[in-house]
């Protein structure tokens, strides 16, 4: 069954149900038993002539065939060097164009060739003086196919005066004239040209560009006030229209919720996976990118990997240009979490596949062989999906050029992989032709038209209408996704902030195809890839093409709605008794096929009766209690859990003490009266609190102290551990301690320093872009003696080697911290200094906070 739209994905053979994408205009056939020898010479003819094939309209005039190649050493390439082979010799960069001035960068002296035996590559090396500087070997991933080398060729050794010719018959229907930088270019192509000649795949390392924009330029329209934030971090339309205000539920999210304009639904597709657990089914998804950061955010565990040597560091900046040459350092990292972001950890932003993503993050580098081994690194390590956020725009008679690539993603999607590519940001028709009397497409767009691949162009903001810089094109452009999306803070900008354009919609519709992988794992493929298309919204009046239904794709995927089940559990308590049974309930809907029918299951005691209601005693132990609900249908869905602690029965609700008068390292003189006092719960007590005659107080110094919800008791000098013990009315008990110091009697002593905010210890703070992490402190001294408060002198930290010792005079206050220079960490240990009316000074016990460098 033909899933995709396209003319170019045409069936292989009726055994593996392959897809292959060819150059044909308007023409659909069918081949069978063809070999990647045949499927090569197959897609190399741009445009195979058919009596069917009628001339689309185009945006050219017709002009005839041409196939001149003119040297312009005013052309100059665009992109950055990249990184070089072991040898450490320059990569050098050329470039091209042809009448549309669009310009692509590639490397001068390397070729792409897939040769079968060693003779095979010693003639081609020993022919254009090659080196191998790398090799991508297809059947380590189980798939038949002859290795792809990159090799350095000595271009002055090739032959120009065949160029024309071999050009004129690897483009039958026609092509147009290009201008390279160099002399050293049109000879490498002329290298390339001579060998596809003969029949062997070979390829020009091409670059491409990753097809995002800086954060500067995501919002094209002025500011607009609003009391959710600035401009720069608001969706906004092409039009200067606030679409929304940064919300941290996704729910709220346009392109994400159920209904409006795009009713793409996928958090009513999480909701439902979640009630059928369908959250443990994880789908391994490869971003081949660049400028990944530190992950956070990211699902976890998460691999980083590199695609080969010359990849950069997996977690640095992105070093390839996006479109227009914007510099978009993070861009792995933003296309992550469109993809997955994760959901419900209180940073970051949610990408669809967020619940059920597993990520491999593949550091690349801008050149196509680069890319081809990175799908082949994303085969071995068990991918499902694949997500390439760049494009290559390749002039219509260099296409065979991107042969190898080609061959890379028609293999890893025979071998049941789904492929996303972006679409490209310059706002062309892919399928855009030249005709004279036939016609041939302008151009080849890498890799979003290779076969195996699923295109995505990218929508507005608030409709679903294309995106102004969006690539289109009816025939190769299969499905479109949002275009402005949200993502998480990264090292450029520490906020939420939008992500826009065709490198985010192609990652957010990758997550929608991981939840519908997630929803049936027994599918391949192309059953998901019919789902996304079947389920998908079909556009009218104006609209794209398609864009995705997520919540209908789950349901199909799954084989319809399932039923939604919550449960409570609660105790039911005699009070006096002592016996403990518990309440069960559920609350179940089912739209298609109730009443379901539940069952109940505790982990400890396992099968424990069915029903929407139930009471029951449970045996000692920690329970986790759920229950299942399945509709006439067959369809199960598992219920939120419910955990028990059970002790005994009568013991199942734990009293809870904590003594309320001391603090840790609080010290009294032998003199000094110490208040004992203890606060908490007996739940099986009638009216609240404790039983004051079951409580008990020990020092390790000097024993028992006696009995009672509050005494008051002088220590003997040295340090003591006050415990304090509880025995409930239906035996479940109780404890907590304090260290507190006594020292020897004093006439006056001074007053006990307390912080009272924060009210925890060992503090983490992020730094500011003044280099200091603050916080919000209080406190408090009072005289046992005296009877009296303290005076307040100051607050003051002990990293006088920073800054002035004393942060602040006043009671409560904020107080700045300095993070030492070039520091990834300072400590700070803060105290409160207050005195008695007798001048008699006292310190309360530290408070520890950590400084960390900021995200700005």
């Amino acid at each position: 069954m033909k899933i995709h739209s396209s003319s170019r994905f045409t069936a292989l053979s009726s055994v593996n149900q392959q897809r292959f994408r060819t150059k044909l205009v308007n023409c659909k056939k069918k081949t069978t038993l063809l070999s990647w020898y045949a499927l090569y010479l197959f897609v190399t003819c741009v445009g195979i002539f058919c009596e069917s094939c009628s001339p689309r309209e185009t945006k050219e005039e017709e002009t005839a065939p041409s196939f001149q190649i003119v040297v312009d050493t005013r052309l100059k390439p665009s992109s950055q060097p990249l990184p070089r082979y072991q040898d450490g010799a320059p990569r050098p960069l050329a470039t091209l164009t042809d009448k549309s001035g669009k310009q692509v960068d590639f490397v001068e002296n390397e070729l792409l060739v897939e040769l079968a035996t060693e003779s095979e590559l010693n003639a081609f090396l020993a022919k254009w003086r090659g080196t191998v500087l790398a090799v991508d070997r297809p059947k380590t991933v189980g798939i038949d196919a002859s290795p792809t080398y990159l090799i350095r060729v000595q271009t002055e050794v090739a032959d120009i005066s065949k160029l024309k010719n071999n050009l004129s018959g690897l483009n039958t229907n026609g092509g147009s004239d290009i201008r390279v930088s160099s002399e050293a270019a049109m000879r490498l192509i002329a290298m390339g040209a001579e060998t596809a000649i003969t029949g062997k795949p070979v390829g020009i390392n091409f670059l491409t560009t990753s097809d995002g924009f800086q954060d500067e330029n995501l919002v094209e329209a002025p500011a607009f006030p609003n009391p959710g934030g600035d401009a720069k971090h608001q969706i906004i339309n092409e039009s200067g229209a606030l679409v929304e205000n940064w919300s941290p539920n996704p729910f709220n999210w346009t392109y994400m919720k159920s209904g409006g304009n795009f009713d793409i639904g996928v958090t009513s597709a999480w909701k439902v996976l979640e009630r059928v657990g369908a959250f443990k089914n994880k789908v391994k998804i490869a971003v081949i990118d660049g400028g990944f950061g530190s992950g956070e955010d990211f699902p976890t565990p998460y691999e980083f990997n590199k695609a080969s040597f010359a990849a950069l560091d997996p977690t640095g900046p992105n070093e390839n240009e996006c479109t227009g040459g914007a510099v978009c350092r993070w861009h792995g990292w933003n296309v992550v979490n469109a993809a997955m972001g994760q959901v419900n950890n209180g940073i970051g932003a949610a990408g669809p596949a967020g619940p059920v993503g597993k990520l491999l993050a593949i550091r690349r580098s801008a050149d196509i062989f680069n890319n081809l081994q990175s799908i082949t690194l994303a085969l071995f390590s068990g991918a499902n999906i694949i997500n390439m956020s760049f494009t290559a725009r390749v002039p219509a008679i260099l296409t065979w050029a991107i042969i190898p690539y080609n061959l890379a993603t028609l293999r890893a999607h025979g071998a049941g992989k789904l492929l996303f590519a972006s679409a490209g940001n310059d706002g062309e028709d892919i399928n855009e032709e030249d005709c004279f009397i036939i016609c041939w497409e302008s151009a080849w767009w890498a890799p979003a038209e290779n076969g195996g691949v699923i295109a995505v162009g990218a929508m507005k903001a608030d409709v679903p209408f294309r995106r102004n810089n969006s690539n289109y094109g009816d025939e190769e452009l299969d499905i479109w996704g949002p275009g402005s999306l949200w993502v998480g803070r990264d090292y450029d900008d520490n906020l939420p902030h939008v992500f826009t354009a065709t490198s985010a919609a192609s990652p957010y519709v990758a997550g929608v195809a991981a939840l519908i992988w997630a929803a049936n794992p027994g599918l391949d493929n192309e059953g998901v890839e019919r789902i996304l298309y079947e389920t998908a919204h079909q556009g009218k009046s104006g609209q794209v093409e398609r864009w995705p239904n997520a919540y209908s794709a789950v349901i199909r995927a799954l084989g319809g709605t399932p039923p939604q089940i919550t449960i409570g559990v609660q105790p039911t308590l005699q009070f006096g008794s002592c016996e403990m049974t518990f309440d069960f309930s559920a609350n179940v809907v089912d739209p298609d096929n109730g009443p379901p029918q539940v069952t109940w299951t505790s982990d400890i005691s396992g099968p424990l009766g069915s029903g929407n209601f139930l009471t029951r005693s449970l045996p000692d132990g920690t329970h986790h209690i759920t229950a299942t609900a399945m509709d006439g249908i067959g369809l199960t869905t598992s219920s939120n859990e419910i955990v028990l602690t059970v002790a005994n029965a009568f013991k199942a609700l734990m009293p809870r003490v904590e003594i309320i008068s001391l603090t840790n390292h609080q010290t009294f003189t032998s003199n000094q009266t110490v208040t004992l006092e203890v606060g908490g719960l007996d739940p099986n007590k009638a009216l609240g609190g404790l039983v004051a005659s079951n409580v008990r107080w020990v020092s390790s110094r000097d024993g028992e102290l006696g009995m009672g919800q509050r005494i008051f008791r002088t220590l003997t000098p040295g340090a003591h551990y006050i415990y304090v013990y509880y025995t409930g009315i239906c035996g479940g008990t109780a404890d907590d301690f304090r260290l507190i110091q006594i020292t020897e009697k004093v006439l006056d002593g001074p007053p006990n320093m307390s912080i009272t905010t924060p009210i925890t210890n060992d503090i983490v703070v992020r730094a500011n872009e003044n280099g200091e992490g603050c916080l919000r402190v209080a406190g408090f001294g009072y005289d046992e003696e005296d009877h009296d408060f303290a005076t307040i002198e100051w607050w003051e930290t002990n990293r006088n080697d920073l800054q002035w010792k004393v942060l602040s005079f006043d009671q409560n206050t904020t107080v700045c911290l300095k993070l030492g220079p070039n520091a990834t960490a300072t400590t700070h240990e803060i105290r409160l200094r207050g005195k008695d009316k007798f001048g008699h000074t006292a310190y309360s016990a530290p408070l520890r906070v950590t400084v960390l460098p900021g995200l700005h």
